[in-house]
């Protein structure tokens, strides 16, 4: 399957709008799990 020039760029377009899309889902998602894991060290940690 060849792709022509526009096909391939809007492909890449879609790409990069999913990816701002799932960048901050994933950012708050370690960012929790970080939290939690802080949160974690501190009470066994005292």
């Amino acid at each position: 399957m060849i792709l022509s020039g526009f096909e391939s760029t809007t492909i890449i377009s879609s790409y990069i709008s999913l990816l701002f899309v799932l960048l901050p889902i994933l950012l708050m998602y370690i960012l929790y799990k970080y939290k939690e894991c802080k949160h974690l060290t501190k009470i066994y940690g005292s």
